[in-house]
């Protein structure tokens, strides 16, 4: 089972985060613990660290500030107000003050933004984790092959829809990366037509486990949209690979969960 080193104890309406080890050898294994984790939290979406999760604070740290996420100017301070003004809040109100104002800014701008932004062919599909459809395979073999297993943190987010968990740790950063909000957006648009559930993030990738099993049909609507933003996938671009559409369908098909890169 995994195990948990808590950063900060669990509190309603306050994020959480803890240390994990003993990561699953499988991803089924590691689905089954996922869930058992969720059940603990109902009032709370659970969020794991995927990729490179040192890098993947910084991109968050940068992608807070780039976004305006921690901007307080459109977001209801009034629990806070009387701490704000006299000057005294810090430490875990700070923090907790942050989240509410990235929740908050993070809702916002999912509503205004539209699907369309997603649908931009990005010419990464690997990451720094390989360049052939055998590695993206490889993924799926275990956790580890994607999972930062050495620093893997989790979240424990105070939030109702699945895709505002990334609050807790938005990512996104570089120019043509997707940014929190189109993250989310993707978040939601899986969710929605799929039921695939946000589960991780990292530096450049997102993943998503499966709550039932899709039909031939969805497993085409899928594949397809996920055509329009990855150019390896696409058969009239320069950068096509069609050895990957299989392994790519057959993941679709048979994983227990979806890895996708977010990064170009």
């Amino acid at each position: 089972m995994m195990e948990f080193n808590w950063l900060n104890p669990w509190q309603a309406e306050r994020c959480c985060c803890a240390e994990v080890s003993n990561i699953p050898a499988s991803w089924p294994e590691f689905c089954e613990q996922y869930w058992q984790i969720q059940a603990r939290y109902p009032q709370a979406q659970i969020l794991f660290s995927l990729d490179d999760y040192p890098q993947a604070c910084y991109t968050s740290m940068h992608s807070i500030s780039a976004n305006n996420l921690d901007d307080n100017t459109d977001c209801d301070t009034s629990a806070f107000a009387q701490d704000m003004d006299q000057g005294d809040y810090c430490g875990d109100d700070e923090e907790h003050f942050q989240f509410m104002m990235i929740k908050q800014n993070l809702a916002r701008l999912v509503q205004a933004t539209p699907v369309e932004s997603l649908y931009v062919e990005r010419w990464d599909f690997f990451g720094e984790y390989g360049s052939h459809e055998q590695d993206y395979l490889a993924f799926y073999q275990h956790p580890s092959r994607i999972m930062d297993i050495e620093e893997a943190h989790l979240f424990v987010v105070p939030v109702e829809e699945n895709h505002l968990s990334l609050a807790a740790f938005p990512n996104g950063y570089w120019t043509d990366n997707l940014s929190p909000q189109q993250n989310a957006r993707l978040a939601q648009l899986l969710k929605t037509q799929f039921g695939l559930h946000l589960f991780a993030i990292g530096a450049m990738f997102i993943g998503f486990i499966k709550t039932r099993n899709l039909s031939t049909t969805e497993q085409d609507a899928l594949y397809q949209l996920c055509v329009t933003m990855y150019s390896k996938l696409n058969p009239s671009s320069e950068t096509y690979m069609p050895a990957l559409v299989p392994v790519f369908k057959q993941v679709i098909a048979e994983q227990p969960v979806l890895l996708l890169s977010f990064s170009d």
